[in-house]
């Protein structure tokens, strides 16, 4: 079950960052990256990429098994 739900973290956090990227080159080459740059730089998307931090160390931390003595 863990290993599902890193799949899906993983798919979703892939999912945000190609779509951060794709909005971001649309808006410099319609010529809006000033106005994308201060609509990114917001409150909601900081709490999002540290939600995505929090959310992958946790993950990462949870469900790890003791490595047994060789």
């Amino acid at each position: 079950m863990l290993g599902l739900i890193r799949i899906v973290f993983v798919i979703t956090a892939a999912a945000l960052l190609v779509g951060g990227y794709a909005a971001s080159q649309w808006a410099f080459f319609a010529g809006q990256a000033s106005d994308y740059a201060s609509r990114v730089d917001s409150r909601p998307v900081s709490l999002l990429a540290t939600l995505l931090l929090v959310g992958a160390l946790a993950l990462r931390l949870l469900g790890r098994e003791p490595k047994e003595p060789a």
